[in-house]
């Protein structure tokens, strides 16, 4: 019994392998980044430069790119993760034990679904916050001077 259901898992893993791999491949594929035109500046002779590898100017516009990667990788995965979820309510059969991990599996899909393409929004709160910072229109706490 134990054999057979190591085998199960196995081909499960395989199968969500099969069924996601070619949609990952297919997705990297088609992920259209724009890398910002980087302008040389000329230097004096003698002057050692560093060059920027990523071709972003700001660390803002790269975490906005690299979160549109994951979350164009990871929509998938979260819908065969509902779809698996939505297996286990089906197979679980009135079995409150079954019922029990069932709702645990989908709660915490919903709630890292929620957090990834919610990530957007978080991104840009932070990004928001800091530049408010920067220009000084956020008022400092009460008894504190501004440098």
């Amino acid at each position: 019994m134990k054999r057979m259901r190591q085998s199960f898992k196995y081909s499960g893993i395989l199968l969500w392998l099969m069924l996601l791999l070619p949609s990952l491949i297919v997705r990297a594929q088609s992920v259209d980044v724009e890398f910002p035109s980087q302008e040389r500046v000329q230097r004096p002779a003698g002057t050692q430069t560093l060059d920027n590898p990523l071709g972003f100017d700001s660390i803002s516009l790269f975490f906005a790119k690299m979160l549109d990667v994951v979350i164009q990788i990871s929509f998938p995965i979260i819908v065969l993760a509902l779809v698996y979820t939505g297996f286990l309510f089906v197979s679980a059969q009135g079995n409150e034990e079954k019922l029990t991990k069932a709702k645990t599996y989908f709660l915490w899909t919903v709630v890292g679904a929620v957090i990834i393409l919610g990530a957007s929004v978080i991104l840009n709160a932070i990004e928001g916050t800091v530049t408010e910072i920067r220009r000084g229109a956020v008022a400092p706490p009460s008894g504190i001077e501004r440098v």
